[in-house]
């Protein structure tokens, strides 16, 4: 939570969940409910950015990011998110702390 209040500018995503499970989380954490409001409020989806003005014979016809990724900035792999390889393992990686 710290570290999306620190400039209050937009959050990056490359999907419409994020968005989804905040306003689920919110009635669970009431303490939490204005923080995640603020935070919803700022997510940007780069999925439709995407799909909408690039692309690249890379992508195979597939907007994943698994696709998307490595086509636009070949230098970052899922391999060099230390704790979440890919997007299955994200539930896992936020259960010691309480969520899933």
């Amino acid at each position: 939570m710290q570290a999306l209040a620190r400039d209050g500018g937009p959050v990056l995503v490359y999907s419409s969940y994020e968005k989804v499970r905040l306003r689920d989380l919110a009635p669970h954490v009431p303490d939490l409910a204005v923080e995640l409001g603020a935070i919803v409020d700022r997510l940007v989806d780069l999925l439709p950015i995407v799909r909408n003005h690039v692309y690249h014979p890379d992508f195979v016809g597939s907007f994943s990011i698994k696709k998307v990724g490595p086509a636009l900035a070949s230098a970052v792999t899922y391999e060099d998110l230390t704790e979440i390889s890919d997007g299955a393992a994200a539930p896992y990686v936020l259960a010691p702390f309480g969520r899933s």
